[in-house]
């Protein structure tokens, strides 16, 4: 049985124009022909941007990432969501109407808020990945700190994120790090990569997986989920060709020499039409 793997000069305010990565965070992640109202969510963005900036001038001893918390969570209302799975959770459009978010989802929100107002105010924030899970970093004159978005933007050092999400102590350079803004959605694509695998959309999967790990070469598990589909599309060499570029990625990945394993005894009996393919589940750990 195969494993399925797992796994951030400008005018005021970032007027719509100016704002590439908040477009891009809009529209990514998405299955094909599903269209967002980029125009609408644009504008929602801007309404907790103005409300950032009032919090700001009225809290100027708090850390942007203080302010940022305050706004999201506590002024307006959003939440987490940890039991539903659906990948509109961590959609941004969808994420500001129903005011709720996976660890993606609310990190999408946050990395756009950076990009509106964070030049103007004075901060960065950067995305994070490790095992299975996604935060934030916002950088400001008081330092960088940690925002774990599925506790309401508390602040979190890196020694907790370690051992709570077995992070690799050496040899998986994806984590725990400041991600360039083509990697966060690298992240984006292997969690929609996942969704359309667990629908049995595998064509569809392969191609978002692909671009995953294009995009984010470090990611193991995009390469390894790429290999996991091509695999199961009988694709044995291209499976392989994925299998190792993950293994390079992080020869420490939970599943992946099985796998190996398992393709190359495939491989070995693909002349045996009495040896049937070894089953794939379709389970998923998303960031």
């Amino acid at each position: 049985m195969a494993v399925a793997f797992v796994a951030a000069g400008c005018r005021r305010g970032g007027a719509p124009d100016a704002l590439p990565f908040t477009r891009d965070l809009i529209t990514a992640g998405r299955p094909a022909g599903e269209r967002p109202n980029v125009e609408a969510t644009l504008r929602a963005l801007q309404e907790i941007a103005e409300n950032v900036r009032r919090e700001r001038r009225a809290a100027l001893a708090d850390s942007a990432a203080q302010v940022l918390a305050r706004v999201v969570f506590a002024q307006r209302g959003f939440e987490r969501e940890i039991d539903d799975k659906a990948l509109r959770f961590m959609q941004l459009d969808h994420v500001l109407t129903s005011k709720r978010g996976s660890c993606v989802g609310l990190a999408a929100l946050f990395l756009a808020l950076g990009e509106i107002v964070g030049p103007e105010l004075g901060f960065i924030v950067n995305g994070v990945l490790v095992p299975g899970h996604f935060f934030v970093r916002v950088s400001d004159r008081t330092g960088t700190h940690n925002v774990e978005l599925l506790r309401r933007g508390e602040e979190m050092p890196d020694t907790w994120y370690r051992p709570r999400f077995h992070v690799p102590a050496s040899g998986a350079p994806a984590y725990m790090r400041a991600l360039e803004r083509p990697e966060i959605l690298a992240v984006l694509a292997y969690n929609l990569g996942n969704d359309l695998r667990q629908r049995g959309r595998l064509n569809d999967a392969q191609a978002a997986f692909a671009s995953a790990a294009r995009a984010f070469p470090q990611m193991a598990e995009a390469s390894a989920s790429l290999g996991t589909v091509l695999h199961m599309l009988g694709r044995l060499p291209e499976a392989d060709a994925s299998y190792a570029a993950a293994r390079a990625a992080d020869p420490t990945l939970e599943g992946l020499d099985r796998n190996i394993g398992l393709l190359r005894a495939e491989a070995a009996t693909a002349n045996d039409s009495s040896a049937p393919a070894p089953p794939h589940p379709l389970s998923r750990r998303d960031p």
